[in-house]
């Protein structure tokens, strides 16, 4: 058994972070005036040698790495030398007995790529080459590099838009031979349908004398007068056409009988000065009456014009008395 005295050289196996060693406290008089003996495990020096992590110098009690000096007691990684006793990492030359990575020179043996070529100008979509087994093995086998994707063509042109509501299409519906060589009738279609707006016209009782021109606006609760007004003309809301006129009339005194005296309407604009004639046929022969007049010429106007309706009375045999008249004016646009 060894003693503490004895010099024997402890195998490296023998050190770890937990050997046991002796150590002498002199200044801790305990157990003897000369000092105190107690025993201690290496891992416990770590703050006295220095070492930041573990027992291993700079990394440990390994000194640069360890007790083994720089790399440990092999010198420069080991007693090995160079990297061990295998010279430039090994007896096997730059990386083994294979030389530069082995046996196998650059690579293997392998050509470069395969019989495939370029795969065709992409054929009727080509078939890809003849796809070769990418070995012995060729750069990728006899795969060549996939064709130019085919003779799909461009896809065409959109064609024209249009919309179709009701009537009948004959012909070939597929114009496949071109728009000239198809007939197409279409009936029961409105296009871009127009809008309409009434105006009110009117006045109150009058009893209208010979011969006379009465303007007519929208001033319902006045008689009608002689002279036209801004105070009852209409100002238009769009630019169209006055199209139609419908006349109600009442007469609430006398009515003509046994005569055929006509009044004649006009719708007048003021503002451009221009007119249109709804009628030259109108008799009072009855209390009460309601017609509606087609303008044969509409009469075009603008947003804001100043419209009125003239009434040029007939030199009566029987003058109708406390006539009431509303007429409704619509404008197209």
């Amino acid at each position: 058994m060894a003693r503490l005295t004895d010099k024997t050289l402890a195998s490296t196996t023998a050190i770890t972070p937990t050997t046991l060693i002796y150590i002498v406290t002199t200044g801790d008089t305990s157990q003897n005036s000369a000092g105190s003996g107690y025993k201690a495990e290496l891992q416990q020096l770590v703050s006295i040698f220095g070492g930041t992590s573990g027992g291993s110098g700079t990394s440990g009690i390994n000194g640069t790495s360890g007790i083994n000096g720089t790399s440990g007691i092999n010198g420069t990684s080991g007693i090995n030398g160079t990297s061990g006793i295998n010279g430039t990492s090994g007896i096997n030359g730059t990386s083994g007995i294979n030389g530069t990575s082995g046996i196998d020179g650059t690579s293997g043996t392998s050509g470069t790529s395969g019989i495939n070529g370029t795969s065709g100008t992409s054929g009727i979509d080509g078939t890809s080459g003849i796809n070769g087994t990418s070995g012995i093995d060729g750069t990728s086998g006899i795969s060549g590099t996939s064709g130019t994707s085919g003779i799909d063509g461009t896809s065409g042109s959109s064609g024209v838009n249009g919309t179709y509501t009701g009537g009948t299409i004959s012909g070939e519906t597929n114009f496949t031979g071109g728009l000239s060589a198809n007939t197409v009738s279409i009936s029961g279609v409105t296009v871009n349908p127009k809008q309409t707006i009434a105006l009110f016209f009117g006045h109150d009782s009058t009893s209208p004398a010979d011969t006379q021109t009465y303007f007519i606006g929208n001033a319902i609760n006045l008689a009608a007068t002689t002279s036209g007004s801004d105070g009852s003309r209409v100002i238009l809301p769009k630019t169209g056409n006055i199209v139609r006129v419908d006349i109600c009339q009442n007469v609430g005194g006398t009515v003509q009988t046994g005569v055929t005296e006509y009044s004649t309407f006009t719708i007048n604009n003021t503002t451009q000065s221009t007119q249109s004639t709804i009628t030259t046929t109108y008799i009072y022969t009855a209390s009460t009456g309601n017609i509606a007049y087609d303008l044969v010429s509409p009469l075009q106007v603008t947003v804001e014009d100043k419209v009125e309706i003239r009434w040029t009375t007939p030199a009566w045999v029987i003058n109708p008395t406390s006539i009431r008249q509303q007429m409704n004016v619509y404008l197209e646009y």
